[in-house]
């Protein structure tokens, strides 16, 4: 058992200085969600302060067309990578894929998926618009705490950091 009896304190530790780099973006409508998919991310080792969250698709496009133009100053880091959820108030999610993945500063961002609805075509959709990941919402918090995991394994892969560091230590 980790600290505060997180069974998985020791794997995360491993990743301190990985995951305090972590910035996470949210773009997430239902503030309930918003909020639980944060504590999640903070479950999982990634400080608070850098999770950001936009609240619908309008919101999403002001903050990315901001954070674009100050990433292109190198006044600010790209995010690590976008949890999208496609259902959002003013705007799509798969319009704000589209306009994020046409911008170049930012293009390069993982953009995963994260929808109460599980439907192929969408999926194969938004994969075609240049989604990495699809991901259900879950119903138990400690099944998106485990969503949540399962995305910065991803992440890290997509940084070549192999994600199991004590199975890496075993002859």
């Amino acid at each position: 058992m980790g600290a505060f009896g997180n069974p998985t304190g020791r794997f995360e530790a491993r990743f301190r200085g990985l995951m305090d780099e972590c910035r996470p973006l949210l773009i997430e409508d239902d503030p309930a969600d918003a909020r639980l998919m944060s504590e999640a991310f903070k479950r999982c080792g990634v400080p608070a302060p850098n999770i950001e969250v936009a609240i619908d698709g309008e919101q999403a496009l002001l903050l990315l067309a901001t954070r674009a133009r100050a990433v292109a100053n190198n006044e600010l880091p790209r995010p690590s990578f976008i949890v999208l959820d496609l259902r959002l108030r003013r705007r799509s999610g798969s319009s704000v894929l589209e306009w994020l993945k046409s911008e170049p500063a930012l293009a390069s961002v993982p953009v995963m998926v994260l929808t109460g609805t599980e439907n192929a075509k969408e999926a194969g959709r938004v994969r075609e618009l240049g989604a990495d990941s699809f991901y259900l919402k879950p119903l138990l918090f400690s099944d998106l705490v485990t969503t949540a995991r399962a995305m910065l394994d991803r992440w890290r892969e997509m940084l070549g950091t192999r994600s199991d560091p004590v199975a890496a230590e075993q002859p």
